[in-house]
């Protein structure tokens, strides 16, 4: 378990961002969080009556999947360390009648448990949020059993454009800071596919597989767009602005991504990066 004061400043800014973002977080404007967390479940392939990891959980998409993968006899555990996201996924096990799941707040670099735990560890869009990648797929290795399979995604290089970059521009208007120069959005670390492969296998994993999805739809307008930013890491950046800023950035963000619509719609590009491995 872990307070506030025990994680680093960055941990506690991506706490707070989610905390923010938790009650916007299943908006149907973002289906893409459990379409993409039921796709990660079917390639980590838990099976009846197994525990599994879900590292960074939310509000819980992933582990709800893997949920119904390991029936009654199996056991999901979901941690994260924004405590408003877990409270959600909470809600959600608790509506559903499931028992198998527990939630905890729990630091995804350093895991209270021993060594060969669970059956597969998967993390739906949390590994690029970790400062030292390589660190924390070392202590998900630790916790899983010889054989487990390690399931992670991402997003390619490809996705929310050209809203994310219309996105960026707009904020460096009103002064708003990063700090990077370029792709500056902490999953913009890791959007190459090879990189999912490369992290795994220096981790130690054998068999280790990559895939790259598109799991995009069209918006109905600029406002769902505006939903996405409100129920996701975006949160975060829009944060920093007063709300007199905040109210104009909106009209004048929407105004320019409305441009982008077509006959359909304004596409959302999800371009998804899946990786698999298993321990050795």
């Amino acid at each position: 378990m872990i307070t506030e004061e025990a994680l680093t400043h960055h941990k506690r800014q991506v706490a707070q961002t989610y905390n923010m973002a938790a009650n916007g977080y299943d908006n149907s404007s973002l289906r893409f969080f459990p379409s993409c967390a039921n796709r990660l479940v079917e390639l980590a392939r838990p099976g009846e009556g197994q525990k599994v990891l879900d590292v960074a959980t939310g509000t819980g998409c992933a582990a709800l999947a893997a949920s119904l993968r390991v029936g009654p006899a199996g056991k999901v555990t979901g941690v994260d360390i924004a405590v408003e996201m877990l409270e959600q996924a909470r809600l959600k096990s608790h509506t559903r009648g499931l028992s198998n799941i527990e939630w905890l707040a729990m630091d995804a670099e350093h895991l209270d448990y021993p060594d060969d735990t669970f059956d597969a560890v998967i993390s739906s869009f949390g590994v690029f949020f970790i400062p030292r990648m390589q660190n924390a797929l070392l202590e998900w290795l630790r916790v899983a059993r010889p054989g487990a399979r390690i399931a992670i995604s991402g997003f390619g290089p490809s996705a929310f454009q050209s809203q994310s970059d219309l996105f960026e521009a707009r904020l460096r208007s009103y002064g708003v800071k990063f700090p990077r120069a370029r792709r500056p959005f902490s999953w913009q670390r890791l959007d190459r596919p090879a990189q999912y492969g490369e992290l795994l296998s220096a981790a130690g994993c054998s068999d280790v597989r990559v895939y790259t999805e598109q799991h995009g739809y069209f918006l109905s307008g600029a406002d769902e767009w505006w939903d996405i930013i409100c129920g996701s890491g975006f949160r975060g950046a829009i944060s920093r602005l007063s709300p007199g800023e905040l109210e104009r950035f909106k009209i004048e963000h929407l105004h320019e991504v409305g441009h982008l619509s077509a006959r359909e719609g304004i596409w959302l590009d999800v371009e998804t990066v899946f990786a698999t491995g298993a321990k050795r």
